[in-house]
């Protein structure tokens, strides 16, 4: 299949990025580009720079850039240190320039956003210390600093669980309108998908027996 322009746009962005990181980091990508989304691994790829940019600009490791960070680097990374970059993404202001000067706005990462970052790394390191292989057979790095940081698991109430799991219940008032739905109008939303169709008219019998059971029994 064709690649779409979109695609060849994120791959070329992809690669303006990784010439300013250590080798090692575009192996990853070869690796992973076929299991993950292009999307995904520019994400990663932008956090992979801003960290390798942190190591050098705060002087834990001591190269001239990005790109010759050492894989030895890595591998005596100490937790203090990584902890440090985490503590400063989390504490950082991400406001706008203007929103900081004018209004004062104070805006700071979600834990969701930490987690991509975490989740970014750990993938990274998690190839170099069990996945990478070396002329002699070894991996590139014996010890993974990473996995003493897990992501961080969102907490919700049980009122917010609760609602969460009501509002993907159907109500009465859904379920009258439900079951003809199916049976007279679905058909013509997937007209122009003829495998689809076909399964819906093959399996419809089947299928909407199966809903008026469940739906008869309570089962939501």
């Amino acid at each position: 299949m064709a690649e779409t322009q979109e695609q060849l746009n994120i791959k070329k962005v992809i690669d303006e990025h990784l010439k300013v990181l250590p080798d090692y980091v575009r192996e990853f990508y070869d690796e992973k580009k076929d299991t993950k989304s292009l999307n995904t691994m520019l994400t990663y790829i932008y956090q992979y720079e801003a960290f390798f940019n942190w190591l050098v600009e705060d002087s834990i490791v001591q190269v001239d850039s990005p790109k010759d960070v050492p894989l030895s680097a890595l591998d005596k990374l100490e937790k203090a240190a990584v902890k440090t970059y985490f503590n400063k993404l989390e504490e950082e202001n991400i406001a706008s320039e203007k929103q900081q000067k004018f209004a004062r706005v104070v805006k700071k990462r979600k834990k969701t956003s930490l987690n991509i970052v975490k989740s970014a790394l750990r993938s990274l390191f998690n190839y170099l210390a069990n996945e990478s292989e070396d002329s002699n057979g070894e991996t590139y790095i014996d010890r993974n600093v990473m996995l003493k940081f897990p992501l961080n698991k969102e907490k919700i109430s049980e009122t917010a669980r609760a609602e969460k799991i009501n509002s993907m219940i159907l109500k009465d008032e859904q379920l009258v309108k439900f079951i003809p739905f199916i049976e007279e109008e679905y058909e013509h939303l997937i007209a122009d998908n003829k495998r689809t169709l076909n399964q819906f008219k093959k399996n419809f019998e089947r299928d909407t027996a199966i809903l008026h059971l469940f739906i008869g029994s309570g089962i939501r």
